[in-house]
């Protein structure tokens, strides 16, 4: 056999097999690659039940006692998490003094424990004008709040229906601050959203005829355990090492 003459030949340039730490943080970044991809579905989610809201109560040994609305959501959609949060929508909303009535969504959690709440509104209590429409309240800074939209109105004016940016409490004499849905983000969409309507002063009353809710969800990410990745789904990864392997051996067996 003629001797090689590796002056004028060109071997494969050896290559460092990587080691198994550095595959597992390869493959676990493809993995979470894939997930944070995955495309964003937005979805509108009810209709909660409606029916009239309970009018507080006045007695002249406990005073003002509210009275509480609920309707809740219950949704069974595993492995879904909220990547953005829009909207709640108010449909058929009627009551005839609008700063009566604390707004607010919770997220509950499992055995009934709150996860998360927002206040949608709560008007100062001298807003006499009305609901009478569908309601939806958004985060957004060129709409008004309904606790601007209200100012001015006179108390048999109805407050027009169309979209407000969600607010907080003003304490019950001033307009409340701009808020916003971030502590959804990042939840299961499954789970009971519930809606709560409090009626903190007796004598006017109204009804809702449902409400909704509508958010981005995207598939919930795992994090893979290092001992438990799967491999299967960078098959591509993995033979490219085993090819560099082989170009090792192939490039030791050329100069021996």
């Amino acid at each position: 056999m003629p001797a090689i003459d590796t002056a004028t030949v060109r071997l494969p340039h050896p290559r460092r097999r990587p080691s198994a730490g550095a595959i597992a943080a390869l493959a676990a970044t493809a993995l979470l690659g894939a997930a944070s991809t995955a495309a964003h579905a937005q979805t509108s989610y009810g209709s909660g039940p409606g029916g009239p809201l309970v009018d507080a109560t006045f007695d002249t040994t406990s005073g003002i006692t509210p009275g509480v609305f609920i309707s809740d959501i219950i949704l069974d959609q595993p492995g879904l998490d909220i990547t953005q949060f829009l909207s709640v929508t108010l449909t058929g909303l009627n009551h005839t003094s609008l700063g009566d009535l604390e707004i607010q969504l919770t997220r509950l959690a499992s055995g009934g424990f709150v996860e998360e709440f927002v206040l949608l509104t709560f008007p100062p209590a001298d807003r006499k004008s009305n609901y009478l429409g569908t309601y939806t309240f958004v985060v957004n800074p060129s709409l008004e709040t309904v606790d601007q939209a209200s100012e001015g109105l006179d108390d048999e004016e109805n407050l027009p229906a169309g979209a407000f940016a969600i607010s907080g409490d003003g304490g019950g004499i001033e307009n409340g601050e701009r808020t916003n849905f971030n502590g959804f983000v990042g939840l299961p969409v499954s789970g009971t959203w519930r809606l709560t309507i409090t009626d903190n002063a007796p004598e006017d009353t109204g009804s809702l005829g449902s409400w909704s809710f509508s958010a981005n969800t995207a598939a919930a990410a795992v994090v893979p355990e290092p001992g438990t990745l799967a491999l299967a789904p960078l098959g591509g990864v993995f033979a490219l090492f085993a090819t560099s392997g082989r170009r090792r051996r192939r490039h030791r067996a050329c100069t021996n």
